[in-house]
C-alpha cells in the first residue's frame, strides 16, 4: 500500500525494516533507530512503512494521517508465506540490505499472537492520537483498494 500511496502523492517512503534491522537480521541499537527516524521526520513529506511500534511517538508526531492495516491473522499469514516463496534467500526491495528473506519461526509466531498481544496496545495508541490525525483503520484489502481507488479518482 505505501508504494501504491507513494505512486499517487509523490511521498517518499520510508521502509521501517531498512531502519531497523542491519545485515545478518540483527536489530540497529534502539537509540540509533530513533536517531534515524527523528532525521527522516523532520522532513516535510513521507510515508512510513511498517509496524514498529517502539518508533511510534517519533512518527506520529509530525504526522497528519495514520493507516492501520488491521487484517485476519490467517490472510497476515498467508501473504507472509507468499512473500517468503517470492523472495526466498534474496534480499526485498523494502528489507535491509544483508537480511535475506527465509523462514523465520519467531516471527511467525509474533503473526499468531498479534491480535492478544500488540493489537490492543496499537489500539490504544491510536485512539491517544491528536485530533489533527486522521486515521483509516482498514480490516480487509478490499477497504483498502476502495481508499486507493478513491485517491485515484481524486
Amino acid at each position: 500500500m505505501a508504494r501504491r500511496l507513494a505512486e499517487l502523492t509523490d511521498l517518499p517512503v520510508v521502509h521501517l525494516d531498512q531502519i531497523f534491522w542491519t545485515p545478518g537480521w540483527v536489530n540497529r541499537p534502539r537509540e540509533e533507530t530513533r536517531d534515524l527516524i527523528k532525521e527522516v521526520v523532520q522532513g516535510d513529506r513521507w510515508i512510513f512503512e511498517g509496524n514498529h511500534s517502539s518508533s511510534f511517538d517519533l512518527r506520529v508526531a509530525r504526522a497528519d494521517t495514520v493507516i492501520f492495516l488491521d487484517f485476519p491473522v490467517l490472510l497476515c499469514l498467508f501473504r507472509v508465506i507468499k512473500r517468503i516463496a517470492t523472495h526466498f534467500g534474496r534480499v526485498r526491495p523494502d528489507m535491509a540490505e544483508g537480511c535475506p528473506e527465509g523462514i523465520d519461526w519467531v516471527f511467525l509466531r509474533w503473526i499468531m499472537g498479534y491480535r492478544g498481544n500488540l493489537r490492543p496496545e496499537i489500539l490504544e495508541m491510536i485512539d491517544s492520537l491528536p485530533a489533527h490525525v486522521t486515521v483509516h483503520h482498514f480490516t480487509g484489502p478490499a477497504a483498502v483498494d476502495a481508499f486507493v481507488a478513491g485517491m485515484e479518482q481524486s
